[in-house]
């Protein structure tokens, strides 16, 4: 079976009105008719579920990535889910900001995503680049900016990532401006406003400590931001697990404990408070303490690049902004979000009254409100 989502001739445009016959022959060819390079094209990485290959269309010249995904390997039905999950999870997303899914060709014995070609080169291996190996707080707040529209993004759909990292970040071309993409859906999924995960996946260096508990919902993603944002700052992960010396239980206690040290003080001393205080909101051990991935964009530091928000493709800084027609589940529906009761009888709730004082205790939040409302 062979699907496409959006053009068929591959450039991201919707094709002119063609007849059921050239429909029928498009849809009955292999993906080897189609694309040159997808068994022994130059190997762009390795995913989750496969690895990537650069490949070229055969007839418009057009250079696109494929995931071939081997089937012989899934041996259970939930691994089985977990392929349609992505598959279905991709079918859905479209934004600057993430990577799109241009067609996916099946046969009983592989899968292959053909997705659009990031040229740049991952985050991780940009990052190893820059002088002293880390960003300007200047280039940080733009980079970060992206990351985060695209978490509010994909949660404003239900989906959560789960595997935030670097290496899950591409940029789209070689370009010193060129936008940066979200990859890699293999252990992403739907999730409902009052569902929680127990599953612990994710990598070591940016995993969440209510992951490694085992209860969580989608702002696993905004401490995945949070370490990000760290290490773009200074170079170096906050709490390890980045090919450090660091033991796997010492990772996994300095995350638990969350307690966020900005050293060497040499490079931190020259980072602003706006930005510390950014990386503090999100990296709280306690995630019902922590800003959505939409309320992030509001804060102080992220609010400085707001001229380039409709390059960003921005979800949006309005409390009342919509996304496909909907509120934003996590992040927009603030009353949802906060456990605060829209009706006028809040004496009748009293857990409800302990939601909102743990909500005056969002230093964040204050520090947001002053910014937008100064005195």
């Amino acid at each position: 079976m062979q699907t496409a989502k959006g053009a068929a001739n591959g450039s991201g445009e919707k094709s002119p009105v063609v007849d059921c016959d050239s429909i029928r022959e498009q849809f009955s060819k292999t993906i080897e008719q189609v694309y040159d390079g997808v068994s022994d094209g130059p190997v762009l990485g390795y995913g989750v579920s496969g690895e990537v290959h650069k490949i070229i269309h055969r007839i418009n010249g057009n250079y696109y990535a494929v995931k071939v995904l081997d089937m012989t390997r899934v041996k259970t039905e939930a691994q089985m889910q977990q392929l349609r999950d992505e598959i279905d999870i991709m079918c859905e997303l479209d934004h600057p900001n993430v990577v799109r899914l241009e067609e996916v060709y099946e046969t009983p014995t592989r899968v292959c995503l053909v997705e659009e070609l990031c040229s740049g080169g991952e985050l991780f291996d940009r990052l190893d680049m820059q002088p002293l190996y880390r960003y300007s707080e200047e280039q940080c707040v733009k980079l970060v900016r992206q990351i985060t529209t695209a978490v509010a993004y994909i949660h404003s759909k239900g989906i959560v990532h789960r595997d935030l990292k670097l290496e899950n970040f591409l940029f789209e071309s070689t370009a010193s401006d060129s936008p940066l993409k979200i990859i890699d859906f293999g252990l992403s999924k739907h999730m409902k406003f009052d569902e929680a995960e127990h599953d612990t996946v994710g990598t070591a260096y940016t995993v969440a400590p209510e992951v490694i508990r085992g209860e969580y919902d989608a702002k696993c993603d905004v401490w995945g931001v949070g370490v990000i944002a760290y290490m773009l700052l200074c170079g170096d992960p906050p709490f390890g697990g980045c090919g450090g010396p660091e033991a796997p239980m010492e990772i996994r206690a300095n995350i638990l404990e969350g307690r966020v040290v900005f050293r060497p003080e040499q490079i931190w001393d020259s980072v602003s408070e706006d930005a510390k205080d950014f990386i503090r909101s999100l990296l709280v051990t306690d995630h019902s303490l922590r800003p959505t991935s939409y309320e992030c964009l509001s804060l102080p530091w992220l609010k400085q690049s707001n001229t380039d928000s409709e390059d960003d493709g921005e979800v949006g800084d309005d409390d009342n902004s919509e996304v496909d027609g909907r509120e934003i589940k996590y992040g927009a529906d603030r009353n949802k979000n906060c456990g605060e009761d829209k009706s006028d009888n809040n004496d009748s709730n009293q857990p409800t009254n302990l939601k909102v004082e743990n909500e005056r205790k969002k230093w964040w939040k204050v520090k947001w409100f002053r910014s937008k409302h100064p005195a």
